[in-house]
């Protein structure tokens, strides 16, 4: 997998709106991946090691942004907070290095993580307080999404509106 900050204008030839249609890229360590199957927009799901995040994705004409999703669960934000911190900040590290927007998307809203979870040390708005600690100092965004469906959505959506970003600057050039 290698990530991609130019756009191929190679394409140009081929339909503008081909550029919608993108493959999900899945980090062959997630668990429970998320499913793409109902988006009309996804041309397929792969399973591979990203270097770095949950989620990514290649558009139709190779382009592939700048831009991947690290997926958690609240109980899984926990422990990645918690004793599995420097890990995590070791790979944030890395991101930012080579240029890559790690986006945090929370199976749970704010209130959810402020209320904690049962099996961990810390209390909610510690954690709370982190994320968005990290958000400044590395860039990582929270999203919080009401459940494993919208996090799919919020993914579908930005990634189309990259797409959409990438018609609009080819059309400049022409």
């Amino acid at each position: 997998m290698v990530f991609s900050s130019t756009l191929c204008y190679g394409c140009l030839g081929m339909a503008l709106l081909e550029i919608y249609k993108v493959k999900i890229i899945i980090d062959t360590r997630e668990q429970l991946p998320l499913d793409f199957s109902f988006c009309e927009n996804v041309t397929e799901t792969i399973r591979t090691a990203l270097p770095v995040g949950d989620y990514s994705c290649e558009f139709k004409n190779g382009y592939v942004p700048l831009v991947v999703f690290e997926r958690k669960s609240i109980p899984d934000l926990f422990g990645t907070l918690s004793q599995d911190y420097p890990r995590f900040k070791k790979e944030l590290e890395r991101a930012q290095e080579a240029g890559i927007k790690v986006i945090l998307i929370i199976e749970g809203t704010l209130a959810d993580v402020q209320l904690g979870t049962m099996h961990s040390n810390r209390d909610g708005l510690s954690v709370a307080k982190q994320m968005f600690t990290m958000w400044i100092k590395y860039d990582v965004m929270p999203v919080f999404c009401f459940d494993r469906n919208e996090m799919t959505n919020y993914i579908i959506h930005y990634y189309s509106a990259i797409g959409r970003k990438a018609v609009a600057d080819m059309k400049g050039k022409q």
